[in-house]
């Protein structure tokens, strides 16, 4: 067996560079991470954040419906990963772990997780299947003759629900879609 020579290495060293994941923030990246930590700095201070944990401030303990709105609805984090074509900003999963980062190293107590990455991928995974699905609306706890159209930098709380034959059929039509992807 003989060694290989430096052409050949250099090929493998170029080839393995280019399958290797680009770890360093991007510019838009850096300026998303430096607009929320500095949101961060001013409104998710430990002295603002520490008593809401254990429900020693005037609010009682869970999340800061201020700071969650200045983060949703001023900064657009909440629609990150919605796609352009739906009036969201179209970014990636990058971007969106950038906010999460910055949210998790100021110990914000805001639902992004669950409503921002988790629950948008769950509603965009499903929105193709629950194309002509009808159901009730509600708008500020009462019933709407229609689905409510937000007014733009309004934020709140959506809530879905299915019954058994529909999440029947989003589960046949997940499975389809794991086995194409095999």
């Amino acid at each position: 067996m003989t060694a290989p020579t430096e052409a050949e290495v250099e090929a493998r060293e170029q080839a393995a560079a280019d399958r290797a994941p680009d770890l360093l923030y991007s510019e838009t990246e850096t300026d998303l991470r430096d607009s929320v930590r500095s949101l961060l700095a001013a409104r998710a201070r430990p002295e603002d954040v520490l008593p809401r944990a254990d429900g020693s401030n005037d609010g009682g303990p869970g999340a800061d419906t201020a700071l969650w709105h200045a983060l949703a609805a001023d900064l657009g984090c909440a629609s990150l990963l919605v796609p352009e074509d739906d009036d969201g900003a179209g970014a990636s999963f990058r971007e969106a772990a950038t906010v999460a980062e910055e949210l998790g190293r100021s110990v914000a107590p805001v639902p992004y997780l669950g409503s921002a990455i988790v629950a948008t991928s769950v509603l965009l995974a499903a929105s193709p299947l629950l194309a002509g699905v009808t159901g009730r609306y509600f708008e500020d706890g009462n019933e709407a003759p229609s689905q409510p159209d937000p007014a733009p930098g309004r934020s709140g709380v959506a809530a879905y629900a299915i019954d058994e034959q529909l999440a029947g059929r989003l589960g046949r039509e997940t499975e389809q879609q794991l086995e194409l992807s095999r």
